[in-house]
């Protein structure tokens, strides 16, 4: 957030916003020239919509833009931030340079109790796929009719990385997140690290178990949130 300059502009989208050492971060992003856009939870019946309305207010009020997606049939879980930096000269468009993304919301236990964990990706590519994917989560599509486009935007944007790192969007293929993550810890040859915030899957327990190599592990859960 601080990195953001005058022209710039950051694409946010997040679960639960309560934390306000970063609301301040994104009112001083607007007031230094910043365009600040925010796609939030907000399903009609969960009380998280309302907790978020009132914390967001204020940069409402200062001039961000705020999406409310309330199409959604459980929770919008997504959280990242995506830096697009203006470019020189007059009218030159924003580029995506960065994204922030992970699995801490912005909230006290988030950022502070939980094993949680925030990654900053500097790669153009990944950032320009973030940023295409917030264009389709603030048109509050349903899953139904958002899940097309999003497996059409991963397509994309894998066959523009090199050999090693994925993309996953949700709503993801069937069950191809996890099954990933099986095929790590069943082909790890040395050390398998884990951070969970709440509980793992039995599947990946199990793959951890069947791992012939008998890697080391070393695992962070929560005790209490």
């Amino acid at each position: 957030i601080g990195a953001a300059a005058a022209g710039d502009e950051l694409r946010v989208c997040i679960y639960e916003f309560e934390d306000e050492e970063i609301r301040a971060a994104f009112l001083a992003a607007v007031g230094r020239g910043v365009t600040v856009r925010i796609v939030y939870h907000a399903r009609p019946d969960d009380a998280q919509a309302g907790v978020n309305a009132t914390n967001l207010a204020p940069l409402g009020a200062a001039g961000a833009e705020l999406t409310a997606r309330t199409a959604v049939e459980k929770i919008s879980h997504n959280k990242f931030i995506v830096h697009l930096v203006h470019g020189a000269g007059a009218g030159a468009s924003t580029v995506a340079k960065r994204v922030w993304t992970g699995s801490t919301n912005f909230t006290r236990a988030g950022l502070y109790l939980q094993t949680n964990l925030g990654l900053v990706w500097e790669s153009d590519a990944v950032a320009a796929g973030f940023a295409a994917y917030w264009e389709i989560l603030r048109g509050n599509p349903a899953k139904a009719v958002a899940k097309p486009p999003i497996q059409a935007l991963v397509t994309q944007v894998r066959g523009t990385l090199p050999h090693g790192p994925q993309v996953y969007f949700s709503p993801v293929a069937g069950k191809e997140l996890l099954d990933t993550a099986i095929d790590l810890v069943s082909h790890a040859g040395e050390l398998v690290v884990i951070s969970s915030p709440f509980r793992l899957d039995v599947k990946v327990r199990n793959a951890i178990d069947g791992n012939d190599t008998d890697p080391v592990q070393d695992g962070l859960a929560n005790a209490t949130s």
